[in-house]
């Protein structure tokens, strides 16, 4: 059952996908905004100045945080960050900051050399997606090849662990602990979907031929 969750799983997130790409896609292609007042969902991208009213930051396990401001233009709204980076933990009420809009909402803040994205920047959303979408894959498929060998060959997973389950299982925890620095590198910009796949391809590669390596030298379990 944790096995066909974790596809399930996988699949809900793949669907959020394709919208993540044609976002992060109309975000780098996006021009800059004419017209000195912000228009709610406006496709462009729009520089401005922000008074900072109010800030709230949350540490601890799940460290987030958010800041309240308006700006010259009509714009007032509030920017909300996951994770606590320098320029949340300096900016305060009465601050200037310069910020970029785009669809009407703040993707980026940024005081001096401290700038911090905001949870609603589309850039590196799809590789996020993505490998969370392989982690998940990847783990439902292990959870059935074990399930498999558990229900034909109960004896011998008994007895001892079959070589096959114990490479299998390898590969894929080895896989899945390798995608999370992956996410974290290629994540942080735009356009790092082609090379997390290529990556992620290589890697998985790489893993399962020693799998079948090891079992080859073990013998069939």
């Amino acid at each position: 059952m944790a096995g066909v969750a974790a596809l399930v799983a996988g699949a809900v997130v793949l669907a959020a996908v394709p919208g993540a790409v044609a976002d992060e896609r109309a975000f780098v292609s996006a021009h800059h905004c004419e017209g000195p007042d912000v228009v709610p969902g406006e496709e462009c991208v729009r520089s401005v100045r922000l008074t900072v009213d109010d800030v709230h930051v949350q540490r601890g396990r799940s460290s987030k945080g958010w800041v309240e401001g308006s700006a010259d233009g009509g714009w007032r709204g509030r920017a909300d960050f996951e994770g606590v980076r320098p320029f949340l933990s300096e900016v305060r009420p009465g601050d200037r900051v310069a910020a970029t809009l785009w669809r009407g909402d703040p993707v980026l803040l940024w005081q001096g050399s401290d700038r911090q994205s905001t949870s609603r920047h589309p850039a590196g959303t799809p590789v996020v997606l993505t490998a969370i979408v392989l982690v998940l894959a990847l783990a439902g498929a292990v959870a059935l090849h074990a399930a498999w060998w558990w229900l034909r060959r109960t004896e011998r997973c008994l007895g001892r662990t079959p070589p096959a389950l114990t490479a299998v299982t390898g590969a894929g925890l080895l896989v899945g602990l390798a995608t999370f620095p992956l996410m974290a590198v290629l994540g942080s910009r735009a356009g790092g979907l082609d090379a997390l796949l290529l990556l992620w391809s290589e890697l998985t590669a790489v893993a399962f031929l020693l799998a079948a390596a090891f079992v080859r030298r073990r013998g069939r379990g």
